[in-house]
Order: structure tokens, then sequence, then C-alpha cells
């Protein structure tokens, strides 16, 4: 394999962080609907970085559940390496709740 080989599978950018699952409050007159968005500014740029064109790797950890493999799921979708993440059978995965009142 030659350098100019090796470059094309390197990465240009790896991100270091803490995804997360954002529930979002959508209308302060209905206090319990929210909408399910991603979260975690690591991960939000790494997703943009990917759509940008990077090739984009990321280290972290999700826990064995729902929102752990939403997160994966995204990842995948948008082109990010998640070759990186490791998945924790014993913690969840981290949500927040954001309400506008």
């Amino acid at each position: 394999m030659t350098q100019q080989q090796a470059k094309r599978g390197a990465l240009d950018i790896v991100a270091l962080g803490e995804p997360m699952i954002e529930f979002n409050q959508q209308d302060p007159a209905k206090p319990l609907e929210y909408r399910r968005g991603f979260g975690g500014d690591t991960s939000n740029f790494a997703v943009s970085a990917a759509r940008q064109g990077a090739r984009v790797g990321y280290i972290t950890r999700v826990g064995r559940d729902a929102f752990g493999e939403a997160l994966l799921s995204l990842w995948r979708d948008e082109g990010v390496d998640a070759s990186g993440v490791a998945i924790d059978d014993s913690a969840s995965t981290g949500i927040y709740f954001v309400s506008h009142s």
C-alpha cells in the first residue's frame, strides 16, 4: 500500500465527547409534549463535519439501550465512523430535557 492509499483511509477529524438524546418541548401550553433529537456538541460537530465531506471518527461511550442504538444509527446514516464507540452494559445513554416556560 502506498502512502497516498493509506492517507485516503485516514480520518480528517476525530471527535471525543458525550453524545446525548435531547427532548425539546414544542409548546409551553402542552408541557408533556417533547420532540426527540440528538445533542452533545461533539456529536453535532462530527455530523456537521461529515455532511461537509470530512472523514470523521467519534470516540465515546453509549449505553446498551434504545437511545444508544439511535445515536449509533445516526452516525452510521451520516457517515461518521463509530468504530471508536464503546457500548456500556452497565450505564444508560445520557438524555436531557429542554423546556420553554
